[in-house]
């Protein structure tokens, strides 16, 4: 049967490239739901991910297999401040049946996880994608295309302009 040797998680890209044993079946038969990053080696008492069923396998049948996070998931691995941040907090779990290998036997049992191999943390800066500002509730709504950090923010260095060229008025 397939045996996970090991794994990465780039989370630039939103990339984990798993290692196997043998040549698995990549597309079909894979399913990215049986697979689970955890913050430490304790699934009990930790904050988790399990992968949405959505993940896209971006290989073909192979050793090497990459699946490519949804947004969803990305999103929320990015919110566990305490999962995903760097190799030793970055584990994986999978569940038994999740991975087939070219004779279509399964994965077996796994009773622990396993510690990623390599990382690549998230230096990718957020992009405001949009706003509101509400003059009568003295309130402005930020939209970003990524989880941000709210106390990150220096609300000193946004500026709202009247027009977008050649402004007459700006309000900081």
């Amino acid at each position: 049967p397939p045996v996970l040797l090991g794994f990465s998680l780039d989370m630039n890209a939103g990339v984990i490239s798993l290692n196997f044993n043998e040549t698995v079946r990549a597309r079909g038969s894979l399913m990215p739901s049986g697979f689970t990053i955890y913050g430490t080696n304790d699934t009990v008492s930790v904050p988790s991910l399990t992968l949405m069923p959505s993940t896209v396998v971006q290989s073909n049948n192979a050793p090497v297999v990459n699946l490519t996070l949804v947004k969803v998931d990305l999103d929320a691995l990015k919110l566990l401040v305490q999962v995903g941040t760097s190799v030793s907090n970055t584990y994986l779990h999978i569940m038994m049946g999740a991975v087939q290998d070219m004779a279509n036997v399964s994965n077996g049992i796994v009773t622990t996880v396993l510690q990623a191999v390599a990382f690549v943390p998230d230096t990718t800066p957020p992009n405001l994608v949009s706003y509101t500002v509400d003059f009568n509730a003295n309130l402005t709504v930020l939209n970003f295309d990524e989880p941000v950090n709210s106390s990150s923010l220096d609300f000193t260095a946004i500026t709202l302009l009247n027009r977008p060229i050649n402004a007459t008025a700006n309000y900081t």
